[in-house]
């Protein structure tokens, strides 16, 4: 039998690509993560690139939080059928004293980049 989200799998574009972002390979619950999103994307016929720093939970390198809101982004927009740009480059930004203080914050309380305003400042034409 097949089902209408059999059908929908069916009809998804293999070229799909997902990355991931996850602080460390330490904690265990980031390493399911990684093999969720696996079985996720196995599932959607997509292919998934796993963004990891090498040092652990080192904050200059946790900079994806906005790469990983906008990717997963992408991802629905493109599940749902909606166009997304094949290329989003996002300006780099240099932690230093000045700045630091929206870096030094838990997850949960930084801000993400805006759609819109990823689109306006980073879709490479």
């Amino acid at each position: 039998m097949n089902t209408g989200f059999q059908a929908f799998l069916a009809t998804q574009d293999t070229s799909m690509k997902i990355a991931v972002f996850t602080k460390n390979r330490v904690n265990p619950a980031y390493g399911a993560a990684r093999l969720g999103a696996e079985r996720a994307a196995a599932r959607l016929g997509a292919q998934v690139t796993h963004y990891v720093p090498e040092l652990p939970d080192d904050a200059a390198e946790q900079s994806a939080l906005n790469l990983g809101a906008l990717a997963t982004e992408c991802a629905i927009r493109r599940a749902r059928g909606e166009a997304v740009p094949a290329e989003i480059l996002l300006p780099v930004e240099i932690i230093e004293r000045g700045n630091v203080g929206a870096w030094d914050l838990p997850y949960e309380r930084r801000p993400c980049l805006a759609w819109a305003e990823a689109l306006r400042i980073g879709v490479k034409l």
